[in-house]
């Protein structure tokens, strides 16, 4: 057999040149479409990370301008602003600021745990952007490079984001202890503006007629209606000179009497007022006299009116009284415990205790600085914020503005004013920490269930802040918190945290407990701010919090006047200033 023959070799070339001529077409075609497919994709890619930057720029900028004239404006110009310095495939693009962003509110959807936006200018707080390079758009469509071979030269391409402003659980842990009242202390006024006048304005009692010792110039006009109340002879000094203002000195007051121990008191007022009572001349001369100092206390009681002394004496107050000659004293001029009774009740929840009370606050006196032998008013107000503090011994307390906690009060209604104005669905707890942490009010959308609860608690008792912290844990952890929400704790405090995690008072161990509990909350994502009041409170610990909790801490410092502008301030800034999150 002989062998076969292969083709000619230039047979074979001129099949391939065949072949290509015939494929060459598609191949070219192939290649166009893929080099403009990726154009499409990569346009597409700029144009959405363009629109998210856009929206998230512009949901930030709407929730830290509510307090501007227009906020929408504002948020628009951002959105302009940021999609501006974003290139898609490499060159600029921008927005139709009326079709390209727009507004309304991202509800949240509890059942789905999902946002949906519905369009709206009205309290909005949600932004839609819209990125496009399409015919009739600031940007035009957006050009193809070998589509045109089959008569397409160009294509429309648009993204879209939607970022809403992320709502919150905020836990509001608030420092009650006793140095919470501190700034309302008289022994303080050299130093601090006390509200001893506010305090003791704020408490109960009733108005009762102003006379002539007051001077316009040391009370307010109103003070006629002053709700503070008076006793004894206080009614007769009444409040005099303000310890908040420039070059008082307790000497120059005339709302204070000077009662000395081992003196003999020739204040003729004094006298004059006993006789009006209807103590006769030896009475008045075993009051004015320091014929026994071991019963001063009761002596300056009596002096003052605070309590009746049934003295036994012949023709004393006690007889006009109708008294049982077995219920008087022996006569003598020894004011005995046994022969005084209360005149002056000094609330009506204390009326057990009233007795007791007065001889208290007239030996509290013999040590008390500047104040030291001087009764009046203020220096019994001073008293209770002192020695009589607790909810148990003066229930009162409550509803009066005692300083700094005042000032938190007033800061916290002002926040829980301001989330409710906003529409946001923000919700707030509320936790308090003194000797123990205290759980008071649940998670709630009624914000002013927060701040009603708050005004209702006085000052008292030492610093968990631990505890406060770990009761803030709970509730932003529990089933009242939501999973899709932001946890925000809002720590505040005056002072040093001095308790740990055993009830044991010891400064070290109550700021290890506290760090311990921040570095937990910041394990579960919680974030939180601190806020230190006053010069007396531990700024490097709220720092180091704040620092581990990844927020933010703020300190205040000054005058009751300026904690409060300060602390409304800050809360401005927390309640206006809301996370964004993107949720379309």
């Amino acid at each position: 057999m002989g062998r076969l023959r292969q083709p000619p070799l230039h047979g074979r070339r001129a099949a391939v040149a065949v072949l290509l001529m015939i494929m060459l077409p598609v191949i070219l075609g192939i290649a166009a479409l893929a080099i403009d497919a990726g154009v499409i994709y990569n346009t597409r890619t700029d144009l959405q990370h363009t629109a998210d930057a856009g929206a998230m720029a512009a949901a930030a900028a709407l929730s830290t301008s509510v307090f501007v004239d227009d906020p929408l404006e504002v948020a628009r110009q951002e959105a302009i602003r940021l999609v501006e310095r974003n290139n898609v495939l490499g060159r600029p693009v921008t927005l139709d600021p009326q079709v390209d962003v727009v507004f309304g509110r991202g509800n949240y959807d509890p059942v789905t745990n999902t946002y949906n936006f519905v369009p709206t200018t009205v309290l909005a707080d949600a932004v839609r952007v819209i990125v496009r390079c399409t015919e009739g758009s600031p940007n035009g469509a957006t050009d193809l490079y070998f589509a045109g071979l089959f008569g397409l030269s160009s294509t429309n391409i648009s993204a879209s984001a939607t970022a809403a402003i992320s709502p919150r659980d905020i836990a509001v842990t608030a420092d009650v202890s006793g140095s919470t009242r501190f700034d309302s202390r008289l022994r303080d006024y050299q130093t601090k503006k006390v509200n001893t006048y506010d305090v003791w304005d704020g408490l109960p009692g009733g108005a009762y007629e102003v006379d002539s010792t007051w001077a316009t110039d040391e009370i307010p006009a109103d003070v006629s209606q002053a709700a503070g109340p008076g006793w004894g002879y206080f009614k007769e000094l009444c409040f005099g000179h303000k310890p908040d203002e420039d070059g008082y000195t307790p000497g120059a007051d005339p709302g204070l009497i000077e009662l000395q121990k081992y003196a003999t008191w020739n204040d003729t007022d004094l006298s004059d007022s006993l006789s009006s009572l209807g103590y006769n001349a030896d009475e008045i001369d075993a009051i004015m006299n320091p014929y026994n100092e071991d019963y001063y206390k009761n002596r300056v009681a009596v002096a003052l009116g605070l309590v009746y002394w049934h003295s036994g004496k012949s023709g004393g107050r006690w007889e006009q009284e109708g008294v049982p000659e077995y219920d008087a004293g022996n006569g003598n001029d020894t004011i005995g415990s046994s022969e005084i009774v209360c005149a002056e009740q000094v609330f009506q929840k204390s009326m057990s205790t009233s007795k007791s009370i007065w001889c208290d606050y007239t030996n509290y006196m013999r040590y008390s600085g500047p104040f030291q032998y001087r009764f009046g008013l203020k220096t019994f107000t001073d008293y209770l914020v002192e020695q009589r503090a607790s909810p148990s011994q003066t229930p009162e307390f409550a509803s009066a503005p005692l300083q700094p906690l005042q000032a938190i009060k007033d800061a916290i209604n002002y926040l829980s004013t301001l989330l409710t104005e906003l529409e946001t669905i923000d919700r707030m707890s509320l936790h308090s920490y003194s000797t123990d942490g205290e759980h008071q009010v649940d998670l709630t959308g009624s914000h002013v269930d927060v701040s009603n609860r708050l005004n209702e608690i006085q000052p008292y008792g030492s610093t968990n802040m631990g505890a406060g912290l770990e009761r803030a844990i709970e509730e932003l952890t529990g089933p009242r918190g939501r999973p899709m929400m932001r946890k925000v704790i809002i720590l505040l405090t005056d002072g040093y945290a001095n308790v740990d995690r055993w009830g044991n008072s010891t400064s070290s161990g109550g700021k290890a407990y506290a760090i311990e509990e921040a570095e937990r909350a910041a394990s579960l994502g919680l974030q939180i701010i601190t806020i230190s009041v006053g010069v007396n409170s531990d700024q490097a610990l709220m720092e180091q919090i704040a620092g581990i909790g990844k927020g933010d801490h703020y300190h205040v410092e000054g005058t009751a006047t300026q904690y409060t502008a300060d602390l409304v301030s800050i809360f401005t800034q927390i309640g206006g200033r809301r996370f964004v999150d993107l949720i379309e």
